[in-house]
Parts: C-alpha cells; sequence; structure tokens
C-alpha cells in the first residue's frame, strides 16, 4: 500500500512539472513579423496587435462588434489595429474614422497585402508583444469579443500600475 501512494505522488509531481508554463507559439509568426516589417516598416512590435478583415465580409456583424469594441477600448488603451482590404459600407467607414481619432494606431493594408504572407490571419486576430516577444494571441471569433475587451483592459491596467 505504502509503494502505490509513493507511485501515486510520484506520478503527480510529473504531471505537474511536464504541464509547466510553456506557453502557446502563433505558428505564423514569422509570417506576421514579415509582414508589418516590409509592408509597415514595423520592426519593434510592442503592445497589442489587431488585425481586422474587411474586404470579405460585406455583411458580417461581427466585424461591426469588432469595431464597435475597439473604438471603446480605444478610448481609454492604446492599441495598433491593422486595418485589411476595402469596405463599401458606410457605417464601416464611419466607425474607421473614429479609431483613427483615439488612441489607436491604424495600419491600412488596402491592397490586401497580407495575402502573400504567411500569416494565418483568416479572422480577426489579437496579437500581445513584450518587447518584440509574442506572449498572447487569440484567433477572434464573434463570441470572443468581450473576453479580449477584458484581456486588453485588464493587462493595460497592470501596465499602468507597473510605471
Amino acid at each position: 500500500m505504502r509503494l502505490v501512494k509513493i507511485d501515486l505522488l510520484i506520478l503527480v509531481l510529473l504531471l505537474f512539472v511536464s504541464c509547466g508554463n510553456e506557453k502557446e507559439i502563433y505558428k505564423y509568426e514569422n509570417g506576421i513579423s514579415q509582414y508589418l516589417n516590409e509592408e509597415f516598416n514595423v520592426k519593434n512590435k510592442n503592445g497589442f496587435f489587431y488585425f481586422l478583415h474587411l474586404s470579405d465580409c460585406y455583411t458580417c456583424c461581427g466585424t461591426g462588434d469588432n469595431l464597435r469594441m475597439l473604438t471603446e477600448v480605444s478610448k481609454q488603451y492604446t492599441l495598433t489595429v491593422v486595418i485589411i482590404g476595402k469596405t463599401n459600407r458606410q457605417d464601416f467607414v464611419d466607425k474607421i474614422k473614429n479609431l483613427k481619432k483615439e488612441n489607436i494606431i491604424c495600419i491600412e493594408d488596402s491592397l490586401n497585402s497580407i495575402q502573400y504572407y504567411e500569416t494565418g490571419v483568416l479572422k480577426p486576430l489579437l496579437m500581445h508583444y513584450d518587447k518584440n516577444e509574442n506572449v498572447f494571441f487569440k484567433r477572434i471569433i464573434d463570441s470572443d469579443i468581450p473576453f479580449v475587451k477584458e484581456y486588453i483592459c485588464n493587462h493595460q491596467e497592470k501596465q499602468k500600475l507597473k510605471n
């Protein structure tokens, strides 16, 4: 019986050690870096980058929800939004104009140049960088928008407290 307890304890310890703090790495990080560097001369990535496709989404309600969330977040926090493609929807155009008035750095890829890079950006994507190192990423579906907003706000607040 004592031997079983020791084996069980060793098994539990091995599980804790093997489930360490390895962070998930974005598979297309090199393509993202190459795209930002070659297309927009962004070499030093720090903070939040939000990639948002417009061209394939004429009827998407999620695009409007993303733009609305970004507008709300931008009133308090700084982030970089990469707008990919063009849209003829006036409500989207107006929301993008409002974003540019806030704390948002807007990078516009109206020619959809991202397609020439291996980035994996098909849906909205949030990338969080700390001193050029990707510390978090999230492919965003419509139901993730509240989580993404909370993530951005919480991490920006923590950063303010550090400074």
